[in-house]
C-alpha cells in the first residue's frame, strides 16, 4: 500500500554539503571491494565505508519470520517489562492501565486490536545481533524451542515500552530528512565492527504525515533488519550508498540491500527485494539500538507524570 503523497520530497538547507551527512570519511576509503550479488550498474567501484565479518550464512536463522512463533504470557510479559515495574505499576493509580496494556500486549502478537502484527521481525532481529556480538554458535543450530519462542516474544515486545514508541515516533516525524542521520549512526556503529553496546538494527519505518494519525495503528507496516556494512557507490551528480542487510523475513540471501541515493537535497531509497519498503511507499529509514531490547522497557504510563509525560514526549 502507498501511504502519504505519492511523492515525499524532503527539503534541507542549501547550504548543507552532501560530505556533511556523514562523516568526511565517505570519499577516504583506500580499499575497494565489491559487495556479493549483481554488481551496480556504475562506472565506478562501490568503496566500503564500513564493514563488518558478519556472515548471513553463518550468523543468520535458517528460519524466516514467522507470525506464530510467539509465545505471548503473564511470565513472558513481566520478563518484558521487569519485576520492579510490574510491582510499580500494579499499585494504584495505574493498576488498571497494568491490565490493559498486557491485554494490549497479547493482541499484539495476536494481530488483532490496533496493531495487525505481521510478525516477530525486531525479536528476530534483536536476538540474531545478541548471539552474534556473545560469539555464541551460528544461529542455524537454533531451535524454535519453547525457550527461545520466549526469548523472541520478550525482545518483541519491547517495542511496546516507553523508549522504543518515542524513538521511533521521532524519526517517522522527520520523514526522510532521517535518512542522512541513519546513514551517519549506522557508519559510526558498524566502523568498529557489530559490539553489544554500539550494535543498531535498521528499521524501516511510516514516514513524515502518515505519523500524525493512528501512529501505533501503522507502526505494524514497520520491518528491522539486521545491516553489517556500508558502501558508498560513488557518483558526484547523484551520490548512493548500499547497506548490505539480513533480512529476517528472506533467511539464508546475502544479495539483499537498502540502496540510498541523494540527488540535491532530496533523499531516497529502497529495499532490493521487497517493494513494499521504499521511500516511494512513504516509509522512511531509522535506526534503533540494540540496547533497548536487552534493557528492560518501561512502561508509557510509569515514572514522573506518567502516562500525561509520555503523551507530551510523542507531540513534541
Amino acid at each position: 500500500p502507498i501511504f502519504g503523497p505519492e511523492h515525499l520530497v524532503v527539503k534541507l538547507p542549501q547550504d548543507v554539503a552532501m560530505a556533511d551527512a556523514l562523516s568526511p570519511t565517505v570519499h577516504m576509503a583506500e580499499m575497494p571491494s565489491a559487495l556479493p550479488g549483481p554488481a551496480p550498474a556504475m562506472d565506478m567501484t562501490p568503496v566500503p565505508l564500513a564493514s563488518t565479518d558478519f556472515d548471513v550464512d553463518r550468523d543468520g536463522f535458517t528460519f524466516a519470520n514467522g507470525v506464530d512463533y510467539h509465545a505471548a504470557s503473564w511470565g513472558v510479559f513481566v520478563q518484558t517489562f521487569g519485576e520492579a515495574e510490574i510491582k510499580r505499576a500494579s499499585r494504584l493509580p495505574t493498576f488498571l492501565l497494568l491490565w490493559g496494556y498486557y491485554a494490549l500486549y497479547t493482541s499484539f502478537f495476536e494481530g488483532v486490536g490496533p496493531f495487525r502484527a505481521s510478525g516477530l521481525c525486531s525479536g528476530l532481529a534483536a536476538l540474531c545481533l545478541e548471539r552474534f556480538c556473545a560469539g555464541e554458535s551460528p544461529n542455524r543450530e537454533l531451535e524454535l524451542t519453547t525457550q527461545v519462542r520466549q526469548q523472541l516474544t520478550v525482545r518483541m515486545g519491547k517495542i511496546l515500552g516507553r523508549q522504543v514508541l518515542t524513538s521511533a515516533y521521532d524519526q517517522c516525524k522527520q520523514g526522510l530528512a532521517n535518512v542522512p542521520v541513519t546513514l551517519n549512526k549506522l557508519q559510526t556503529a558498524l566502523s568498529g565492527g557489530i559490539q553489544a553496546d554500539t550494535a543498531q538494527m535498521l528499521w524501516f519505518l511510516p514516514g513524515g504525515r502518515i505519523t500524525e494519525r493512528r501512529f501505533m495503528e501503522q507502526l505494524s507496516n514497520a520491518h528491522a533488519v539486521v545491516p553489517y556494512g556500508l558502501l558508498s557507490l560513488g557518483g558526484a551528480d547523484a551520490p548512493r550508498w548500499r547497506i548490505p542487510v539480513y533480512d529476517v523475513n528472506l533467511p539464508r540471501r546475502r544479495d539483499i540491500w537498502v540502496e540510498v541515493e541523494q540527488r540535491g537535497n532530496e533523499w531516497s531509497w529502497f529495499h532490493n527485494w521487497d517493494t513494499r519498503f521504499s521511500s516511494d511507499a512513504g516509509m522512511t529509514l531509522a535506526t534503533m539500538p540494540l540496547e533497548l531490547f536487552v534493557e528492560p522497557a518501561q512502561f508509557p504510563f510509569s515514572g514522573p507524570f506518567g502516562l500525561t509525560r509520555f503523551l507530551f514526549d510523542m507531540l513534541l
